[in-house]
């Protein structure tokens, strides 16, 4: 099950590396004036004050520095198959170039997202009320994870690029696999991304709790497209010591 987050993938540990560092950004450096911030008055102060509760100083560039953290933190691990095929298709004195082309592409299109999903979750919790907004994101989420939608998106996100040993074709194919690894990415997780907003606090820990299910999720193979249980309740049903399970039956 867990084949592709083999030690024996170089890049394993940077991604791991940049997961961690995601979250301790994340925590240290949450600005009064991110999208955490809006998300966090908009549940307190009606609209019509909401310049006010913001400040003068509020712009886009914190919410999308916020944002970019939040990917940094919760999508290392679920990409480690697609980076491992970059690092092994290169020669070794084009990787760090390949790698950087391809994390700049797959943060494009996260991005690019960022322009529908944060005005989503804001108007999400314009409509619901503070306590209300949790409950329906994660029903939304959940099922979306059992559609047949959500595991056609689940198999793009398995799928390996050819990548070219050298050249300017080479350097293309690496931010192309980037950008279609992250639009993939995209539609599997956009409604697990609109969680962690909907908590009144513990913003962080929040991010933790998605981007353990997200991982569930990913580390099961490709599946055909049809409605199912979520399939991180199939990856934590199959981590349960059988022997236990059986004794309580």
């Amino acid at each position: 099950m867990f084949s592709f987050l083999s030690t024996a993938s170089p890049p394993l540990r940077g991604l791991a590396v940049v997961a961690a560092s995601g979250f301790a950004a994340s925590a240290l450096l949450q600005r009064q004036d991110g999208l955490s911030a809006l998300c966090g008055a908009l549940g307190r102060v009606p609209l019509s004050e909401l310049p006010l509760a913001l400040g003068p100083g509020w712009s886009i560039w914190p919410v999308l520095a916020e944002w970019t953290l939040m990917v940094a933190a919760m999508m290392p691990l679920l990409i480690a198959d697609p980076v491992d095929n970059v690092w092994r298709s290169s020669i070794a004195r084009r990787r760090s170039r390949a790698l950087a082309l391809f994390g700049a592409g797959y943060v494009l299109a996260w991005l690019a997202a960022a322009v529908i999903l944060v005005p989503a979750v804001v108007a999400m919790l314009l409509v619901l009320p503070g306590s209300v907004a949790l409950p329906v994101s994660l029903v939304l989420a959940v099922l979306w994870s059992a559609s047949p939608a959500a595991q056609v998106a689940r198999n793009l996100c398995h799928r390996r690029h050819r990548i070219s040993a050298f050249g300017s074709r080479a350097n293309r194919e690496c931010l192309s696999h980037g950008l279609r690894t992250g639009s993939a990415c995209v539609m599997t997780c956009w409604p697990w991304m609109l969680v962690p907003f909907t908590v009144a606090g513990g913003h962080v820990a929040a991010m933790a709790v998605v981007a353990l299910v997200l991982f569930c999720e990913r580390v099961l193979p490709a599946g055909s497209p049809r409605w199912q249980v979520p399939p991180a309740f199939e990856t934590l049903r199959a981590l349960l010591p059988r022997q236990k399970v059986l004794g309580r039956l």
